[in-house]
This record gives C-alpha cells, structure tokens and sequence, in this order.
C-alpha cells in the first residue's frame, strides 16, 4: 500500500512544528488523532529558564505549498475557511489557540493568535490572516509567552454598554444580536465615522433604532440600506433585510424564506428563531412548533443554539396547552446554564425554561427559589435597564404635558416607544412569552395614553392588535371602555374584524375574549355571527364565555338571534348564583321580536330549574302569558322580594290591594335603609327599592307614599349611589307628580341639592354624589330661582359627575335660543370627559328638535353627532327618541346615525324612528 502524500505533509509539518516549541524548551504533547478535532498540539510555556509558567495553548498545523498561495501583500497569508466552525471553536476554546503555518522547504514556522478580532467574515465563511513577522524562534519568545498568558476568552459585563462583546466568536454574534443587542449594536454616542458589519445592524433593529441604521447607510457605501440590503449577496445581510421588514410591517412570509441558503448552522437557527417568534407572535404556534421539531431532529445546532431553539419550542407547546411537553423540554435547558456560565444568553435562555417550569408546576410544588435565581440573568438585568429608560421618559414626557410645556426636544425619535418595543422584541427571539407580553402591554398602555379621541382609528386598531396578540386583557378591557365611550370607537370595530377566533391559542384567546366581551356591542353583523357560533361552542369551558355572548349579541343578526334563544331554552338546570347571573344578562340581551308566545310560554315551564337570577329573566318573558305565574310574582312581592316585583314588568294592571302592599312594603325597606346608614351599616342589594317606590308612586298617586322616600334623600349619612336612579326616575315621570306629592318632595329636594352625603367603606370613591339630579329635578318642583344660578355655576367647577348634572340643569334653564345658559351647554358639548358631552348633547338634541336652539347651538349639535365615541351619538338617539309625534329633524339626524358603529345605538335609532313616521 502506498501512504497519502498530504498525510506524510501534514505529519512533518506538525512535527517540525514541535521541534521548534521544543528547541525554545517548551513541553509539547500531540492530541490523539483518534480524536482529533482541531487542536493538532497541546504546548506547555516556559520562560528562559526553563521554569514552567503554569500556561498551556493549543495548535493547529497546517504544513505544504498550499496553504502560501494566497499572500496579503508583504503582511502575510490569508487562511480560509468555508464553514467557520474551526475558527470559531478555536476562539471558544478553553486554552488560547495559534493557527500555525508551516513552510516545508525553509522549515520556519508561521503563527497567528486566533481570537474574535482576527477573524474576518467573509459571508459564508471567514478567513484570518497569518502574519510573515511571526515566527516561532527566541525572537518571537516573549509574544509566544504572552499568547499561552492570554486567559480564556470572558465577556466583560461591566463597560460593555460602550465597547460590545468584542471577545464573541463571530458565529455567536447574530445570537447576541437578537437577544441581548447592546453586546452587538454600537453605542448612540459613538458616531457614525466607522462602518457596521451585519450583526451590529441586526442589534439595531432589534433596539428598534431604526433611524440610526438608516444614518450608517447614508454615510457609508458598505452598509447598504434595508431595501437594497434585501439583494445583498451575503446572507447576513438578506437576514437584517427580512427581519427589519418584520418588525416594521408585522409579515412573517418572508422571514421563512432565510432559512433556506444559510452559510452556517449558527445562521440557520438564528432564521428559523426569528421565524418561529413571529409565527408565535401571531398566535401561529402550530407552525412554529413543526419548524423546530423539525430543526432540532436535525441535531446539527451547536449546545447553546440548541437550547435556543427548544426554548422556543416550550414556548409553542405552551401556547397550544400541552404543558407536559413543555415542561420536558423547559426542563432540558436547564443544564446549558452549567455547561456555558459564561454566556449570557445560555444563562438567559436557562432561565425562562425555570420559569415555564415554575409557572406550570402543580398546586403546592413550586420552586421559588429556582425561579428567583433563574430570571437574574445579565439578559434580565438589561431589559429592566431599558423598560426603566422608557418610563422614565414617558414620565418626563406626561409631567410636560401636565405643566403644559410647549417646547420641543429635539432629536432622538420616541424613546418611549423605540425602547418599549425592543424590550419586547428581545424577549421574544429569547423565547421568553411572559416577557414579550409585558413588554406589549407595556408598549401598548404608553402608545394609548398619548393617544386622544381623535386619534387614527387604525393607528388605534394597530395598538389593539398588539395588546390583543399578547392576551393582555386587563388593559384591553379598559382601553376598550375608554373607545367605547370616547372614541374612536370605529378602532374596536377593525381589530374584531381581523380575528381569527377558532386559530386562537392560550395568549391570542385571553385578548379575543377581552375584545368580544367589551367591545362586542362595536362588531360588524357579520363578525358577531361567527363570534356567537364560537362562544356558544365554549359557554361550559367557563363564565368568561358566557359574559362575552351577551355582550355580542346585540351586533348579531336576527337569524343568530333565533338560534342563542333556542340554545338558552334548551339549557339544562343552571343551579348556581355564578353562571346564572351571565346567562340571565343573555336572555335580556334577546331583542323582544325574536320571542313568540310559544317561546314565552316554554320559558315560563322550564323556568324553574334554574338559580334566580336566570329564573326572574325566563319569568319576565312568560308573565304576559301565564296568568298563574303574574299571581304568584305578584304574591312574592307583596312579600318583600323586589326580583319578582322586577320581573311583572308592566304594573299598570295591577290590584289595588297588592299596589298597597306593595308600597307599605318598600317603604318599610327603606325605613330599614335609612337606619343601616344611621348605624354605619352598608348593605347591597341587586334591585333599588327607593327607584321601585318612586316607579309605583308616580304610576298609582293615589295609593302613593313619599314621606319615607323624603327623608331617604335628605339624609346625609345615605350614599347618594342609594338615592341618584329614584331621583332620577322622578325627573323622568315629573308631570305625574300630585300637588301633594310636590309639596312634600321639594323641601327634601332643596336640603339633598345643597347635601355632601358620607362616603363609607371601601367603595368611596365609586359612590356617586345626588346633588346633581336633586338640582335637576328641583327646576321641576318649583320656578327657576336665582340660586338655581349659582348651583349651576358651582357645578362647572366640580368634577365630571358635577359638570354632567350641569349640563342637565343648563338644559332644563335654556328655554329660548337667547338664554344665558345656552353659552354653557355649547361649552359643555366639548368636554374632555364623555359623559359630560353625552350629557349635554342629548340637551341640545332636544331644544334642536323643539326647535329652540339657534345658530351656535345647532352648530353645537352637529359636531356632537360627528364624536368619534359611543355615548355622545347614544344619548342623542335616546333624547330624539322621546319625540312622540312626526319629527323631521329628529328624523333627520336618527337616519344618519343608523349606520354608527355601535349595535346599540342602531337599534335606538331604529325603534325611535318607527314611531316618528
């Protein structure tokens, strides 16, 4: 047999190469070739003396004609590599690595120190060069000592803000980029002289500085800008292309399209976790779990890249709801914190797997200590540093505002949102979900708080979409409610729109159900339809379900309504006072054409095998039908209980013995209330018996009793939340009020206008104040005075509960075009706060359909009817709505709010115009 002749060339280069360390009296010892991955020689140093310095280094030999075919000038050889994997595992090494190059025909030996800021990338590969001064011999001792001296390479944390990680082997840098961007991204106060590589133009992006990026491409021709970056032949910059057209755009499409063409497996997984992050993002689990079951059955990621993609797979499996499997896999991690302590993202993505870990554990069994100690990772403590950057000057920003502070900062683009944004994103190319959706939430809250009601609906609907991919739906349940009832509303109605509800996963359906049970009442007919199907399908996995069909109902359309009433009919026994109060708020939710008799009637038969509250709602329905069951809600009455008196309904009919009964023993409650707050004591009830009595007084006068009702309104020590809907029930029904009955009211009117009521307990601040409608309903008991005035005044100071019974008590004052108070219920028609606007408005629908408003007003009005929120047009369709007669304004305005984007204000407009015809 004949040997190899690059065998025989290798074998003297490296044995050459050893008699030269050996010659300078150093210790040399070849690896096994058996297992030979790299390292051809392990050397020992020692100095001139022969004394051992404690210091080891490997080489690698590279010995032939060959490897000198590729000169840099007079400086040296250049030395190639396709793949990187050699250079890369010599930088991570645990002792400091030379690449030597042996020339054969002198016998000198040439070497070069192999660390991070020697390697130059070449796009698929990288290349180092090999300088011709360094040789190995007494003239080169003190370098050669000064390489085996060198410790292993660490990452510096403190000072890093400044310099990076410049010790990172160039295959751990696009990790870095995506996770911890500071290592990578240089600093904003470092200029823009020196041209950036790929990888710092990833970690720029990922600190959404945007703006910067664009600035080193305006200014050097070797970073190219992101649209050309997209056409680049290196891949690394093909990757920045796609991942900057992601975040800036939300597409995923593209991103799978980087995979493909990778030059390395380090690359490979950074595109396939960006990739999956997006995919999660979106609510795609099911796609991003086959892409990296896929990959990791590959088995070609290095350790930490490998525990980069398995923590991403927790992350799936998570949101699809197989725990176990992903507590395998979180559990797996674990241990890359032990093999690689010295990289932050090891230790980082070994913490979000203890977190998983803890946030799935069984009742009982959770490992605190382990989750404390996993989350503080340097990975940790950065994003923290950002997240605090953010509110900070969001902070600054909103004190500005609040000082009213006109000047301008100038430069540095939105912090605040660059900042909040990249928490996020490092979060989720981590694979950490909790994190990435507080860092939404955040990011979310801070965009709507500088937004105000006419803001861009699909700016708005944007930032809903965020908050609703991220399952947050504590802010989406307030935010919504602010829209609703400020605007834009029409913001709720587009983000509906583009749920896909049965796609949903774990996070995706907590902010579907948020936007379906607050905003429900927003969605188009057609979105209402499918979402009933989809809830109707759940209503047993949970309360939450049911809440959220009763709030879509009213948007769905007649046929769906036909089929949530054929579903309640059908519902077995709900027994219990948690499920039934949610579905007794569906039936009421069921518009009165879409019950028949028989359905009344069937309603009334199986009533009785549900908890009360659900129960009282079936009763409501079958009353009119079912003589039996009027008599026996009427006796239930008569005995104190105000839910059957509430499900009668109609009391027009009613004996006059039971009328009676009925107001003896309403007043007898309120007698009882009167010395509850007497005695501090605080009592709930679901039905108001002083709104009740005030009803039954003002429809049978003469059985009518208000001296308890009097001395209820004029006592301090009763909340006004006890007195403000019986008020206003009078202030509704006032030209039915007796002589007698005016005579004994108006002196309680005037003590509880002028009244401060206590605020007790814990629920203080909700409790409304009574003054406003006593106010209000005083006009109505006797002629307008001089201190009617100045009450009015008083209230405008006040806040918006004052300013909205002000808005009340300036329309009952303003009776011609040309009274003093039509100045203040114009100004009032452009509160900040809705129900001041609301409040005011339904006052001028009402002088505009009498006729009575002039010029100012009616212009007034008009801007009202364009108020991007729910209840300025709500309160206006309800005031028109009062007309009894033909109306052609009242008409007018109706038909142009029959297509508002509210449900319920169609409906209104709807019903009020039937009647005006």
């Amino acid at each position: 047999m004949r040997g190899s002749p690059t065998e025989t060339t290798g074998a003297v280069g490296a044995t050459e190469v050893m008699a030269a360390f050996q010659r300078l009296g150093w210790g040399v010892a070849a690896t096994d070739v058996q297992h030979d991955l790299g390292t051809d020689l392990i050397v020992q140093a020692r100095d001139g003396r022969m004394f051992d310095q404690g210091d080891f280094m490997g080489v690698q030999v590279k010995g032939g004609p060959s490897w000198f075919t590729d000169p840099a000038a007079d400086q040296g050889w250049w030395f190639y590599e396709s793949g990187r994997d050699h250079l890369d595992a010599w930088v991570a090494h645990g002792l400091p690595h030379l690449l030597v190059l042996h020339n054969l025909e002198t016998r000198t030996s040439y070497w070069v120190h192999v660390t991070p800021e020697a390697i130059v990338t070449t796009g698929k590969g990288a290349k180092i060069l090999v300088p011709a001064n360094n040789t190995i011999d007494e003239d080169h001792l003190n370098e050669l000592l000064a390489v085996a001296a060198s410790p292993r390479p660490k990452n510096v944390l403190e000072g890093s803000s400044w310099s990076g990680a410049a010790s990172l082997p160039p295959r751990h840098r696009l990790r870095h980029a995506l996770i911890v961007p500071r290592l990578i991204a240089p600093h904003p106060n470092i200029g823009y002289e020196q041209p950036i590589g790929p990888e710092q133009a990833l970690g720029l992006l990922v600190q959404a500085r945007v703006h910067a990026y664009e600035q080193f491409a305006s200014q050097h021709k070797s970073v190219p800008a992101l649209t050309e970056a997209a056409t680049s032949k290196d891949w690394r910059w093909r990757f920045v292309a796609r991942v900057g057209h992601h975040l800036m755009t939300g597409e995923t499409e593209e991103l799978s399209t980087a995979v493909d063409g990778a030059p390395d497996e380090a690359c490979r997984v950074a595109a396939i976790v960006v990739t999956a992050a997006g995919l999660i993002e979106v609510g795609r689990a099911n796609e991003a779990l086959d892409l990296l079951t896929a990959e990791l059955a590959r088995d070609k990621a290095e350790p930490v890249d490998h525990a980069w993609l398995t923590i991403q797979r927790v992350r799936a499996y998570a949101e699809l709801g197989d725990l176990e499997q992903a507590r395998f896999d979180a559990d797996t991690v674990q241990r890359i914190r032990i093999s690689h302590p010295g990289d932050v993202t090891a230790t980082a993505i070994a913490g979000v797997g203890a977190s998983v870990l803890f946030d799935t554990a069984d009742l009982g069994t959770w490992d605190l200590k382990g989750l404390i100690t996993g989350l503080d990772t340097a990975v940790g403590w950065w994003r923290s540093q950002t997240r605090a950057s953010a509110l900070s000057h969001l902070t600054d920003r909103l004190f500005r505002r609040w000082a009213h502070d006109t000047s301008h900062v100038i430069g540095g683009g939105d912090r605040v949102h660059n900042e909040l944004l990249s928490t996020a994103i490092t979060a989720s190319y981590l694979g950490d979900q909790s994190a990435w959706r507080h860092g939404i939430s955040l990011l979310g809250k801070a965009t709507l708080l500088l937004r105000g009601r006419d803001a861009d609906p699909d700016e708005v609907a944007g930032t809903l979409q965020m908050l609703r991919e991220a399952g947050d739906a504590s802010t989406l349940k307030h935010a919504i409610r602010r829209l609703h009832l400020d605007g834009p509303a029409s913001a709720v109605t587009r983000v509906a729109a583009t749920m896909s509800l049965e796609a949903g996963t774990r996070t995706t359906t907590e902010g579907n159900l948020a936007i379906l049970r607050y905003g429900g009442d927003l969605l188009e007919a057609e979105s209402a339809d499918a979402a009933v199907v989809w809830l109707l399908s759940r209503t047993e996995e949970g309360q939450q379900y049911v809440e959220a069909l009763a709030a879509v109902l009213p948007a769905a359309s007649p046929s769906t309504w036909r089929t949530v009433l054929d579903h309640v009919l059908a519902l077995s026994a709900v027994p219990d006072d948690i499920s039934a109060p949610s579905w007794a708020r569906v039936v009421a939710k069921l518009p009165e054409q879409v019950w028949t008799e028989g359905d009344a009637c069937l309603a009334g038969e199986r009533s009785s095998r549900h908890a009360l509250p659900l129960r009282r709602q079936f009763e409501a329905q079958a009353v009119a039908h079912n003589p039996s069951l009027r008599t026996r809600l009427l006796d239930e009455a008569e005995a104190g209980s105000l839910s059957a008196l509430a499900a009668l309904g109609d009391v027009h009919h009613i004996p006059s013995a039971s009328v009676h009964k009925l107001i003896s023993r309403l007043n007898s409650q309120i007698e009882e209330k009167i010395k509850q707050a007497e005695s501090g004591v605080m009592s709930m009830r679901s039905y108001d018996a002083a709104e009740m009595l005030v009803f039954l007084n003002l429809h049978y006068p003469h059985f009518a009793k208000w001296d308890s009702f009097a001395r209820l309104i004029q006592h301090p020590g009763v909340p006004g939340s006890d007195k403000q809907r019986a008020l206003q029930r009078i202030v509704q029904g006032a030209n039915q009020l007796t002589e007698e009955a005016k005579r004994v009211l108006t002196p309680a009117v005037q003590i509880t206008a002028s009244l401060t009521e206590s605020k007790q307990g814990i629920f203080a601040t909700f409790y409304p104040s009574s003054s406003g409608a006593a106010s209000e309903l005083l006009l109505l008991l006797r002629p307008p005075e001089s201190a009617d005035l100045d009450t009015l005044l008083k209230m405008l100071a006040g806040q918006p509960q004052d300013r909205q019974w002000a808005a009340r008590v300036a329309g009952q004052l303003t009776t011609t075009s040309q009274s003093e108070t039509a100045g203040i219920l114009i100004s009032l028609a452009s509160d900040e706060h809705p129900s001041v606007r609301s409040t005011a408005a339904a006052q001028l629908a009402y002088l505009v359909g009498e006729g009575i408003a002039g010029p100012a007003m009616s212009r007034a009005f008009e801007r009202c009817l364009d108020d991007p929120g729910v209840s300025v047009p709500n309160a206006i369709a309800h005031a028109l709505a009062t007309f009894s007669q033909e109306n052609e304004v009242a008409y007018r305005v109706l038909s142009r709010l029959r297509d508002h984007p509210s449900a319920q204000v169609r409906a209104v407009c709807r019903q009020a115009q039937s009647h005006l015809t």
